[in-house]
């Protein structure tokens, strides 16, 4: 970045280039509810949709035409189109020497991801991992951290609804747009099991999936993480053709916890062999300020991440500590065609 635009608290310029459901409803109400952030413009290249969300907000439309200039007028551009058409902006942005929010997914390699974090500086690229930051992530870590029912040995992963959000127009090669079930919607996630076990490294022992042209609809996929602890088995099932709702069953010694990963998820606890068990959650390690909705979710990590612009200190934000999540994704799609 040329400048550090909160280092000194002066107001944040945005740009914002998409104008999708996203940004109507997430992105824009909680930017303008922050205080030191001023949104200067949004784009998109559906004209109707840039006027609509400026009336919406108050917010001024920047052109194709104009957009080069409008960058220049920003610190921060959150870029929220679909992935296939990212690469041109996000190579722009960064030779402006701007701060850059991306949404997921952000990359479908490990060396496309590292490519991206290589042009900007390292607090100053952050990637839309928002749901990292739900209470239910911080309070697994702490239930995993404090060992009450021993040591976490397998984790059951399902995500299944029919529809084929991750499956339209399937006449071309897709593989490359990150297209799919897995990489649209299930990745989240994945993410949120990689940060609240803590895990280092991550391997994909074997995939069975129904998939076309490389876009997934229904996966087993068996995984192994290696956690500060221990190596732990994942296994997942993802589909977009099966309703299977979406939740966790982790297996520990002594008892197994089921929950979903939702900003208000539950958590429910069966001891193993049926003996009664009495035990105190301790959450004095779960934020205060941990998310329990949707919007409270977008708040925390927008603050977070403005957070790292004003000071330097690295946190679950930015694109570096997601690399794990790409490589994850990296192996599963590279393992569809030999299951």
């Amino acid at each position: 970045m040329t400048s550090s635009p909160t280092r000194a608290r002066e107001r944040v310029r945005v740009g914002i280039i998409g104008a999708g459901e996203i940004v109507e409803y997430s992105h824009l109400p909680v930017l303008k509810s922050i205080g030191g952030v001023a949104v200067s413009w949004v784009y998109d290249r559906n004209r109707e949709r840039s006027k609509l969300l400026s009336s919406m907000y108050g917010v001024d439309t920047a052109t194709e035409s104009a957009l080069d200039k409008a960058l220049d007028e920003i610190d921060l551009c959150v870029l929220a189109v679909p992935y296939a058409s990212r690469s041109g902006y996000i190579e722009m942005c960064a030779a402006k020497g701007k701060a850059m929010y991306v949404e997921k997914p952000f990359a479908t390699t490990v060396a496309e991801h590292q490519r991206y974090c290589k042009l900007f500086p390292s607090n100053s690229l952050a990637v839309g991992y928002q749901r990292r930051y739900h209470r239910i992530v911080a309070t697994l870590a702490s239930v995993i951290e404090s060992g009450v029912f021993g040591a976490l040995e397998e984790i059951n992963f399902r995500y299944g609804a029919f529809h084929l959000k991750g499956g339209a127009d399937v006449g071309t090669p897709r593989s490359s747009e990150g297209r799919g079930v897995t990489i649209e919607s299930a990745v989240h996630s994945l993410d949120q099991i990689l940060v609240f076990t803590g895990a280092t490294a991550v391997e994909v022992l074997h995939v069975k999936s129904l998939h076309r042209l490389g876009v997934d609809y229904d996966s087993k996929i068996v995984s192994e993480i290696v956690t500060p602890s221990a190596k732990v088995a994942v296994n997942s099932e993802i589909s977009c053709l099966r309703n299977l709702g979406t939740g966790l069953e982790l297996h520990f010694e002594r008892a197994v916890i089921r929950c979903g990963l939702s900003h208000d998820a539950t958590i429910s606890v069966a001891v193993k062999g049926g003996v009664a068990a009495r035990f105190e959650l301790d959450q004095s390690s779960v934020p205060d300020d941990a998310p329990t909705t949707i919007v409270e979710a977008f708040f925390v990590f927008w603050t977070r991440y403005l957070e790292s612009l004003s000071t330097g200190r690295h946190n679950l934000t930015l694109a570096q500590s997601s690399v794990l999540t790409t490589h994850w994704l990296e192996q599963i799609y590279g393992s569809m065609g030999r299951d």
